[in-house]
């Protein structure tokens, strides 16, 4: 199945914040601008259903990540929870890093 295809609940293993903090740097860097200080900013203060959805997103490869959170396009065919997670990094980026 397609990783977008993927519910949040079908994985049982949750991160560390090790790993979550190795897969926000992406080698992108449009995407580590992104990612990276959502992480260090953000990430913890999340509950834990949000830091799953987060973890699905940081799962996606780089193309589509780059579609989701650089160019705002292409979530039409997002599961609600895994556009939440879009959404959210959305938000942050308003507020903190797009002033």
């Amino acid at each position: 199945m397609d990783k977008v295809g993927v519910s949040v609940d079908q994985k049982d293993d949750f991160w560390s914040t090790q790993q979550v903090a190795w897969r926000s740097r992406r080698g992108l860097l449009e995407l580590d601008l992104i990612l990276v200080p959502f992480y260090e900013r953000y990430y913890l203060k999340l509950n834990k259903m949000a830091q799953k959805q987060h973890q699905w997103l940081l799962d996606q490869k780089d193309p589509s990540l780059q579609k989701w959170l650089v160019y705002r396009e292409s979530t039409a065919s997002l599961k609600y929870e895994h556009l939440e997670a879009v959404q959210r990094v959305w938000r942050f980026v308003d507020r903190h890093i797009a002033r």
